[in-house]
């Protein structure tokens, strides 16, 4: 569903970087960053109210880079 929408964004604007902001957390941040082609970035809404859950997906991310 993510990338069907990516898909028909990147349609009409080709060079356009999109950033995901759909309930990010610790537990979906790592398939959000290698399972979904086209995330230039991620918005985190509440889940970075939680300093060690935040940090622990600072670690997610670093791991996929």
């Amino acid at each position: 569903m993510i990338e069907e929408a990516f898909s028909i964004i990147k349609s009409h604007n080709p060079g356009l970087r999109i950033i995901y902001g759909g309930s990010v957390n610790e537990s979906n941040i790592r398939s959000l960053k290698t399972g979904v082609s086209g995330i230039a970035g991620v918005l985190v809404g509440s889940a970075s109210l939680d300093a060690d859950g935040f940090a622990r997906m600072l670690d997610n991310v670093m791991e996929c880079l």
